[in-house]
């Protein structure tokens, strides 16, 4: 069976932080070895993981979103050690930098924002799926 580091070469490192059901890794741009495709691959300790079977539950409900603003996971492989999820890889830092740099955000952005957002937490709720912290 395949594993992430067979289909990927790691780019680098782009993120590090808090993951599903307070699991803690690292995320890095990748690309596929076959495709040339740039995805991002988070990867989370199992020590880390509090919960396996939760956080298992977890990655297949996100599997299954297919939602315009809301990043998609292209692949879930696992070993010994860690859990690797792999999913578009979207370009433009985080919300929040934008904002703290830009001070005030434009009305037609912020409603663009607005409006993936509440798209995004209705198609969920549809679902029956709802964020929590």
């Amino acid at each position: 069976m395949p594993t992430a580091i067979d289909e990927y070469n790691t780019i680098k490192l782009i993120g590090k932080g808090c993951y599903s059901i307070g699991a803690f890794g690292n995320v890095f741009q990748v690309k596929n070895k076959t495709t040339n495709e740039i995805r991002a691959m988070k990867i989370i300790s199992k020590e880390n993981v509090k919960n396996i079977e939760s956080f298992s539950r977890e990655i297949s409900t996100l599997r299954k979103l297919d939602h315009p603003s809301i990043i998609k996971i292209i692949e879930y492989f696992q070993d010994n050690d860690n859990f690797y999820i792999i999913s578009e890889y979207c370009e433009g830092g985080e919300l929040f930098d934008l904002i703290v740099k830009e001070k005030r955000l434009h009305e037609t952005l912020a409603a663009t924002i607005m409006k993936q957002l509440v798209s995004a937490i209705a198609y969920c709720h549809n679902l029956n799926i709802m964020h929590r912290l």
